[in-house]
């Protein structure tokens, strides 16, 4: 094999030597496929290594400025055969799983992305408020003031009477909060129906 001398561009001067490191993956591809094409070599594809999927749930965004992107994969591989689209910084994605060897996150669409956090960011998945089911409840006091927040230091919007239903649609510290949008009321004088 014949040696040769490859060079990218001066890395003294501050402006090229960022553009090199922010292009690395892009620089190292067309190295590559130069080298394959120049010396007529043969690809060697190792086989992807054996991995799992463990659920995950969050959601990737690409935080990878470089002109190159990131790519989206069709399989957990570092593989250029792999690649799918490329991807840009901003972009959003819901993750489902995580690969057993913690390289790749598997994406809702069935695509893989990269778990370097030079390239991503994941954020957990926060679990949904169960919703509220409202109910009906009956005044048990002779007079109960509706107010305009949930608490006594909130002032008084109307005051209801002993036997009235109404609905409540919300809670907080134990106060409901009325459907007709009048305020809220201490649950404490109240009894559901």
């Amino acid at each position: 094999m014949k040696p040769v001398l490859l060079e990218v561009d001066f890395h003294d001067n501050p402006t090229t030597a960022k553009w090199i490191i922010d292009n690395k993956p892009a620089i190292a591809d067309a190295i590559t496929r130069a080298l394959v094409k120049t010396f007529k070599l043969k690809k060697k594809v190792a086989p992807a290594p054996a991995t799992g999927i463990k659920d995950l749930a969050g959601t990737v965004k690409i935080i990878y400025t470089g002109a190159d992107g990131v790519n989206a994969r069709k399989a957990p591989s570092f593989e250029q055969d792999a690649v799918d689209h490329v991807v840009k910084a901003g972009e959003v994605f819901t993750v489902t799983g995580i690969t057993t060897d913690g390289q790749f996150y598997r994406l809702k669409s069935g695509l893989f992305i990269t778990t370097g956090d030079k390239f991503v960011a994941y954020s957990k998945a926060t679990p949904a408020a169960p919703a509220f089911t409202e109910y009906l409840v009956k005044v048990t006091a002779y007079a109960l003031n509706v107010r305009k927040g949930p608490g006594i230091n909130h002032p008084i919007a109307t005051t209801i009477r002993l036997g009235q239903v109404y609905t409540i649609v919300g809670e907080k510290d134990g106060w409901g909060q009325l459907k007709s949008g009048a305020g809220w009321i201490n649950l404490d004088y109240t009894e559901r129906v």
